[in-house]
């Protein structure tokens, strides 16, 4: 360890560097190296707090191995999450990044291959891999300015500075690595807060671009081709070029709605095969491999109607590169109101449909009325005809009777002409 003057010195100068930057990704590798060298660590891992129930490795560092993942390095950290509860809802405390979150507590182990309190399988089988020896750790939760964990900060391996041992941590690396921890803590809640309102006022721009599109007039086509578009010129999309979108077709309709840019009309049959999977029906981004272009993976935003995926919105992406949970989470609420344009879709179908139906049931009735009143029409012409030709010897009310009979008919006539007039009347308000 430096010593109480330099050490001060240090975390002064890197509390004044958190304070100003503003990349998360440089400001996470910052709070870790700074860790490092407060304490003469040689690896230092952060973690944060995914979904209440997951620590998420965000940024590793190993000196001695030349070893950097996640933060600005752009190379992907494959760890699996360390659960922070057990299948059956216990705590996981036998991970001691996990105890540390769950109890509010820094850990410091001399040794973890002489630890028995601990799970470090995972660590041991890194160390075979790599003929690393990790062997002190200091775990310490992260804490924000309300008290509430939001992470924690692992050291590995305190080295001594005159023999190039590794050694214990000390008491005072725990204390400068704990108030190094703290400030951090505040400085990351802090621009993540920024970060949540510029992506609000982000969100809230997408929204209303997509809503504005769900009442535009003109094709669907046309429609989903700006609903593409606004999805690509998201921000956190920056770099994204080509996507497309697939919808199942609905009742009524006979054929599946396509859109693409720069994909090609090959990848039909790829989305169709995944909206008809009963499995992906629920409100999360899923990755697929991309059977058009090698190297390559789909993000698909599955479209949820009615509790049934009736489309995707599909986006490539580097084979292997995953968006973070913020950003998914982003996505999912932007592209959310795509729903709106759907149900407007399937309205205006249902109602073309039963408007159909009416029309094919109206004209039914109008020729059923057609064909009698043909027929009353004709007849009354006969009886006409009949009454000039009645001999002058016939009586009178016989006559009459005969000119009351025709003028029911007429009448009767007259009646089928004007319901027919009506329900001509009432499918044109139709």
């Amino acid at each position: 360890m430096k010593s109480d003057n330099t050490s001060i010195q240090k975390l002064n100068e890197i509390g004044i560097a958190l304070s100003k930057e503003k990349n998360i990704d440089a400001l996470l590798e910052m709070i870790v190296v700074g860790c490092k060298e407060l304490t003469n660590a040689d690896a230092g891992t952060l973690y944060l707090i995914i979904a209440d129930s997951h620590l998420k490795f965000e940024i590793v560092h190993t000196d001695s191995l030349n070893y950097a993942m996640g933060g600005t390095t752009g190379v992907p950290i494959n760890f699996p999450f360390i659960p922070l509860y057990k299948d059956d809802g216990e705590p996981n405390l036998r991970m001691v990044a996990a105890y540390a979150v769950l109890q509010d507590k820094a850990v410091n182990i001399a040794d973890a291959y002489q630890s028995d309190k601990f799970d470090f399988s995972g660590t041991k089988e890194f160390d075979t891999q790599t003929g690393y020896r990790s062997t002190s750790f200091l775990t310490i939760p992260m804490k924000d300015h309300n008290e509430e964990i939001i992470g924690a900060i692992q050291l590995i391996n305190a080295i001594d500075p005159n023999t190039g041992k590794i050694i214990s941590f000390s008491d005072a690396d725990l204390n400068l690595a704990k108030s190094l921890t703290s400030q951090a803590a505040v400085a990351l809640s802090r621009k993540k807060l920024e970060d949540s309102l510029r992506q609000y006022v982000d969100l809230h721009k997408v929204i209303n671009s997509l809503l504005m599109v769900s009442w535009e007039k003109g094709s669907l086509d046309a429609q989903f081709s700006k609903v593409l578009d606004i999805v690509l010129g998201i921000p956190i999309m920056e770099g994204f070029n080509n996507g497309g979108v697939y919808i199942q077709a609905a009742n009524g309709e006979q054929k599946s709605l396509y859109i693409d840019q720069n994909i090609g009309p090959e990848g039909e049959k790829c989305y169709q095969n995944f909206c008809q999977q009963e499995d992906h029906c629920s409100n999360e981004i899923i990755y697929l491999d991309s059977p058009i272009r090698p190297n390559f993976d789909h993000l698909v935003i599955p479209l949820i109607y009615t509790e049934r995926c009736i489309g995707a919105i599909f986006l490539e992406i580097a084979s292997g590169e995953r968006l973070s949970w913020e950003k998914e989470l982003f996505l999912l609420s932007a592209t959310e109101p795509v729903a709106t344009i759907l149900e407007r879709r399937h309205l205006e179908i249902n109602l073309l449909q039963s408007k159909q139906k009416n029309d094919r049931f109206i004209d039914k009735i109008k020729k059923q009325l057609v064909a009698p009143l043909t027929c009353i029409e004709k007849n009354v012409q006969d009886a006409l005809v009949s009454k000039q030709t009645i001999d002058s010897s016939k009586q009178l009310s016989d006559q009459k009777h005969l000119s009351e009979q025709l003028a029911q008919i007429q009448q009767a006539a007259q009646d089928i002409k004007t319901l027919v007039k009506q329900i001509d009347t009432f499918s044109e308000k139709k």
